[in-house]
């Protein structure tokens, strides 16, 4: 597929950029912002403490598990807020004391707050955890803990909402949107995606998998049936038995055209798989 340049109408080129891209490729590059904080938080370098976050928007609760200055286990809860959009959250840090965990539970533990913390996401698997307890002020460098790989085998059907920039053509910066089925196959680490999309194309992605606590990640290379090819990165993968969302970074090439792109994924179980 070649660019129509005959096309002088702006409305219409951006129509034929739109399918060239679509069937070209979803491959992407580059997005700052990191997603949402839940999770579980530690220092791979520091085993037996650690963090369960809890991030709605701009309310951000956490439990921290920690040792105290006799080595004994211990655990502080905190309570704050940011920005709905923002990476960074402050609070209040309280300990509570109640009841022997082998006897009967007696409600009425009233917590007492002990310090303040700062919590700043500096990227999908990273993080600044910043917190003063009874004077004593700490700062951890943490990432999302990960049980173990999930595993993305599954067909499903949805669409991508795609940005390309950066044109060595000189082109125009564009928003696309566009439906696609991903049919995914993965055995260990190996992964590879057959994607159809509704302009036509076909592109086959494979790469490696990683996970990156309740996310996974792929980096890999692709190629289209239309000769377009190039790098991605597939990140922020939440899937479950009902399907996937992601978000993917990369680079497209395909005759004369050469961009940069962002978009976000999302697909559901087909109705062949069952409900």
């Amino acid at each position: 597929m070649s660019l129509p340049f005959a096309c002088t109408a702006r409305t219409s080129l951006a129509r034929a950029l739109s399918r060239l891209v679509a069937a070209a490729s979803i491959a992407l590059s580059g997005m700052a912002a990191a997603g949402p904080a839940s999770d579980s938080w530690s220092n791979p370098n520091e085993s037996g403490w650690g963090l369960t976050v809890v991030q709605e928007g701009a309310s951000f609760g956490f439990a921290m598990y920690v040792f105290d200055s006799n080595s004994n286990p211990t655990w502080y809860q905190g309570g704050g807020t940011g920005t709905a959009t923002g990476t960074t959250w402050s609070g209040n840090v309280f300990s509570h004391r109640g009841p022997y965990f082998g006897g009967p539970f007696t409600a009425g533990s009233t917590p007492t707050q002990v310090g303040t913390f700062t919590f700043t996401q500096t990227a999908t698997n990273s993080a600044t955890f910043s917190y003063t307890i009874n004077g004593t002020a700490v700062t951890k460098t943490v990432q999302r803990l990960a049980a173990g790989n999930a595993n993305l085998t599954g067909n499903t059907a949805g669409s991508f909402i795609a940005r390309y920039s950066g044109c060595a053509n000189n082109m125009a910066d564009f928003n696309d949107e566009e439906f696609a089925s991903f049919d995914f196959t993965q055995t260990g680490t190996a992964v590879s995606i057959r994607v159809i999309f509704q302009a036509g194309a076909t592109c086959t992605y494979t790469g490696t998998y990683s996970q990156e606590g309740r996310y996974g990640r792929v980096q890999g290379t692709y190629t289209c049936d239309n000769a377009a090819a190039g790098n991605f990165t597939l990140y922020e993968i939440e899937s479950n038995s009902r399907g996937f969302m992601a978000r993917m970074t990369g680079n497209v090439t395909q005759n004369t055209l050469a961009c940069s792109l962002n978009a976000r994924l999302a697909g559901v179980i087909r109705a062949v798989a069952g409900f």
